[in-house]
């Protein structure tokens, strides 16, 4: 789920919308490409059988007269594969311009996650780095991008402190994930500038060894 939040409208009507990642579809059994039974695994078929989450809008409608809700849902204007969104947690509830997400961009399936992105929900339009990703989801016929050794975990975005700031934004801040290398048995955590996200990491944090991917964790800010 991304962002979801009440729309300021009529008080005889109550507009809900919600952003969110959507399978099309979903065959339960060897979840991420993990095959138990075999004890290997296989992430190009279980991508393939799935079709993988893409960003969707649902506007829901209750109207207080007749007490009925009724649905419209619609895909956002890109068909790019991505999950487990952030965004500012100041915006949690209320509308919001800017999320951020792993995606899946290979030449066949899309899982494991190798690159992450930046949503523009009020232009429609998407950020992806690494740049060779950027090129392959952009179907340019050159690229012979392989997917690359590097996967992504889950992506946190950690605000910029007020005082720090000349002048409130939403994208204020960083953003933070982990680069797992298995070939090359690293870790690296990744810290980007929210707002010039398209640039790249501002750092790079060699971690010193492999860790086991995650998701759904969390970053705390301490000061000493």
């Amino acid at each position: 789920m991304g962002p979801c939040f009440e729309l300021d409208v009529s008080t005889k009507e109550k507009v809900i919308e919600i952003n969110l990642f959507v399978f099309d579809r979903y065959q339960f059994g060897n979840e991420m490409g993990f095959l138990l039974d075999e004890q290997r695994f296989d992430a190009t078929r279980w991508s393939l059988s799935n079709g993988g989450p893409k960003l969707q809008k649902w506007t829901i409608s209750l109207d207080a007269t007749t007490n009925t809700a009724t649905m419209k849902a619609e895909r956002r204007g890109n068909n790019i594969v991505s999950d487990m969104p952030t965004f500012h947690p100041d915006r949690d509830g209320l509308p919001c311009r800017f999320v951020y997400t792993v995606c899946g961009i290979r030449q066949q399936g899309f899982f494991p996650w190798n690159a992450i992105a930046k949503h523009d929900l009020q232009k429609n339009t998407i950020s992806i780095w690494p740049p060779e990703a950027s090129t392959l989801a952009n179907n340019d016929t050159d690229s012979n991008w392989d997917g690359g050794p590097g996967v992504y975990s889950e992506p946190l975005f950690v605000p910029r402190q007020s005082s720090s700031c000349r002048e409130w934004k939403e994208d204020a801040g960083f953003l933070l994930c982990t680069l797992h290398n298995a070939l090359e048995e690293t870790t690296i955590l990744e810290i980007f500038d929210a707002e010039a996200f398209s640039n790249g990491p501002i750092q790079q944090v060699d971690l010193g060894e492999l860790w086991g991917w995650n998701v759904h964790s969390s970053f705390e800010q301490h000061e000493y």
